[in-house]
């Protein structure tokens, strides 16, 4: 389900601004803009490759997830 709902983001793309709301940041991956949020307040915002290369947070949750998967992100 979860490659499904990637496909579909991936088909809308460039024609429609689309908000997500995840957790898994492979949800997220190519998204032209992510907003970071910490307690209901933005943090920070960028592309994945600016906040993992300039948010220590954002960074660390990258590493978490590749912990879990077992893959890249």
């Amino acid at each position: 389900t979860e490659m499904e709902i990637a496909r579909a983001i991936d088909k809308l793309s460039g024609g429609k601004t689309l908000i997500i709301i995840a957790h898994r940041l492979s949800t997220v991956r190519h998204c032209d803009r992510i907003i970071l949020l910490d307690r209901g307040r933005v943090v920070d915002s960028g592309s994945f490759e600016e906040l993992s290369s300039r948010n220590a947070e954002f960074h660390r949750m990258i590493e978490l997830a590749q912990m879990e998967s077992g893959h890249p992100l």
